[in-house]
């Protein structure tokens, strides 16, 4: 039995990270991660910080954003983030620091699982480690296929 709840447990199975997995593989993903409530403003990464987790939203949302800072003169939204949706992703592909703050906009439950456990689950079982390698793709493509249509200003309508 997941160590998440059945609801979570069904999010995660439908979330794009881990869609398609076998349910002993989210099983384990589960057992090795926790759910963890966000009150609304409260961040889970911030920008040029060091990220160690995985997350994923279950319910609420959160907002991606670049801070106001000296040189950056206003708050820049970048995206609202939903259930099933991830966060971390970036950092856990490079290893590099957040790219961008998130904070929570309400209540908001995540899962979040160290990449380091993440990581070891995904050597010690290749299938698992294809699925996701994929499914990390994936997102990383729309999201690209996505700015570029927000790019293209002289798109007609």
């Amino acid at each position: 039995m997941p160590s998440v709840s059945e609801r979570a447990f069904s999010i995660l199975r439908e979330s794009h990270l881990l869609r398609g997995l076998e349910r002993h593989q989210l099983e384990g993903i589960s057992e090795k991660g926790a759910v963890t409530m966000l009150a609304p403003g409260e961040r889970i990464a911030e920008d040029g910080q060091p990220i160690v987790d995985l997350f994923v939203v279950l319910t609420g949302e959160v907002e991606v954003f670049l801070p106001e800072t000296v040189s950056r003169f206003s708050r820049v939204h970048l995206a609202t983030v939903g259930p099933g949706k991830c966060i971390g992703e970036y950092s856990f592909v490079d290893g590099k620091a957040a790219s961008a703050t998130v904070a929570a906009t309400r209540v908001t439950d995540v899962f979040c699982i160290s990449q380091k456990d993440f990581r070891t689950l995904l050597e010690e079982d290749p299938a698992l480690a294809r699925i996701v390698t994929a499914n990390l793709l994936g997102i990383l493509i729309a999201r690209l296929r996505d700015q570029n249509i927000r790019l293209d200003l002289f798109r007609p309508n």
